[in-house]
């Protein structure tokens, strides 16, 4: 919690009695420990800088009666994962101190889902 108090910026949402009478020290007694203990869900007290706010999230986003959440799990899996033998053989491949051309674990694709012939990039 220390650590907390020495950054430029704090954000309170509901905690505890203890914890909101740590938090309100830091305040300048312009909020209570019982104004953070009776914050409402996605309420909260920040602190920036000198300024002390009251602000409001938004609630997550309601998922679609349609979702799949094993489509995105199975989408992860088949984009990043790779079998361990392969992770093994790469690993020590590179403590071998072969490491050829510094190939990605990961096969780059671009957005059409294909292996990109050549990278391009902006220079700024």
């Amino acid at each position: 919690m220390d650590a907390l108090s020495t950054t430029g910026c704090t954000i309170i949402g509901r905690v505890d009695k203890r914890d909101s009478q740590y938090f309100a020290k830091d305040l300048r007694d312009m909020v209570e420990p019982k104004d953070i203990m009776a914050l409402e869900p996605y309420q909260m007290i920040a602190r920036m800088g000198t300024e002390i706010v009251r602000m409001w999230s938004l609630p997550p986003p309601v998922q679609p009666p349609d979702a799949d959440p094993s489509a995105i799990v199975e989408e992860s899996r088949r984009r990043y994962c790779r079998p361990v033998s392969e992770i093994r053989r790469d690993i020590a491949r590179r403590s071998r101190g072969d490491r050829g051309c510094f190939s990605p674990l990961n096969e780059v694709l671009d957005r059409e889902g294909t292996q990109p012939t050549d990278f391009t990039y902006d220079e700024l």
